[in-house]
């Protein structure tokens, strides 16, 4: 009788991908430099000039896909900061803080998108896609785990808003910033660094 070696198992691995896309951003971020404290508004928020950040998006060929933001500094926004521009609770993403104090929050916003002669419309939805509505010209919202996916659509008809097929998305997001309370930031005395993140994250539909 044949005597039977020690058999050994071989594994055979691999991922099947969605169409690879490429999301990038033109600038490494927004600096607004030195604001000097005697500009501060003595009783209530400060308004920063706003300030527009270029999106890439390349892809292999047209591929359904949307976009989430987070917000890295979640929990820094003023208290009364959304009342106060007219903006629902959530809409904001924060500046940071410095010694428990919170320098302030900003919003962000789409720009218009076109390709050729055909615009695209942004779009958002839950993140279990429930229903597309379209975006318009109100703020974004951060993404807190369970929050809103945004995509780009052809149509802007009624009951039309759904995510189309693109191989390249080139658009800009505007950056609207303000500053807290002078009563309410750390020591003007002193240097403050703004400190806002935004993580943008593509997902395959």
């Amino acid at each position: 009788m044949n005597a039977v070696a020690q058999p050994v198992q071989l594994a055979i691995t691999g991922t099947v991908s969605p169409q690879a896309c490429q999301l990038n951003t033109q600038e490494e971020g927004i600096n607004y430099r030195q604001i000097a404290s005697g500009l501060l508004h003595p009783t209530g928020f400060t308004p920063l000039p706003p300030a527009e950040m270029a999106i890439l998006i390349n892809c292999q060929r047209p591929t359904l896909f949307a976009v989430s933001l987070r917000d890295n500094r979640a929990g820094t926004v003023p208290d009364g900061m959304d009342a106060q521009f007219g903006e629902l609770p959530g809409r904001l993403f924060g500046l940071g803080e410095v010694a428990g104090k919170r320098l302030g929050a900003y919003t962000a916003t789409f720009g218009r998108m076109q390709i050729g002669p055909m615009p695209l419309y942004p779009i958002s939805a839950p993140s279990d896609r429930s229903g597309w509505t379209l975006v318009g010209e109100q703020t974004l919202s951060p993404d807190p785990g369970e929050g809103l996916q945004y995509a780009w659509s052809w149509g802007n008809a009624p009951g039309r808003h759904t995510p189309s097929s693109i191989d390249r998305v080139v658009s800009n997001i505007w950056i609207r910033p303000y500053l807290n309370r002078v009563a309410d930031l750390p020591d003007v005395g002193n240097d403050s660094a703004l400190d806002g993140s935004m993580t943008i994250t593509l997902h395959y539909l």
